[in-house]
């Protein structure tokens, strides 16, 4: 099997979830970190300078023997099955698993919308009921389920 990952030049969460697991599982892959400018061709005509076609013009995009898989959450159970930090057989799990993503989805959905307003003033106000409001109630559920998980420091079950 043939694994590329393309992403940004930078260490970012959507991104790094793929990165540690196949790290962690031993699974020899690509790490193709594009440009700005390579991106901006990928925002407008959906593939990279090689040709490489990435269907949402977004990213990170996987591409596994020359087919692209899209979004974070769907990219990073894909890479946890393959290394076995994802529960391939227990859907118990996986769901407890899948609302740390989906959160971590909501976390940065706030992060970007309160740093999008042109009005420096503005954003200066988003931010800081972001920093004062938002994030600490959302750290706080992540924080609560780390405390309901009595058998480990993890989110889910005894081992990472």
């Amino acid at each position: 099997m043939n694994i590329t990952l393309i992403y940004f030049d930078f260490p970012f969460w959507r991104a790094e979830i793929a990165r540690i697991a196949m790290f962690l599982g031993n699974i020899n892959f690509y790490d193709l970190r594009i440009s700005s400018d390579e991106f901006k061709k990928v925002k407008t005509y959906g593939k990279l300078n090689d040709g490489t076609i990435i269907p949402f013009h977004q990213l990170p995009c996987l591409i596994i023997d020359k087919t692209p898989i899209m979004q974070t959450a769907g990219i990073g159970r894909f890479c946890g099955k393959l290394s076995g930090l994802y529960p391939k057989n227990d859907d118990y799990k996986a769901a407890l698993i899948d609302q740390i993503i989906e959160g971590a989805q909501d976390i940065n959905y706030l992060v970007t919308l309160s740093g999008r307003d042109k009005d420096l003033e503005r954003k200066k106000i988003a931010r800081s009921i972001l920093a004062t409001r938002h994030l600490p109630k959302w750290f706080q559920f992540l924080e609560d389920l780390l405390k309901q998980n009595t058998e480990s420091i993890y989110f889910v079950g005894g081992d990472l």
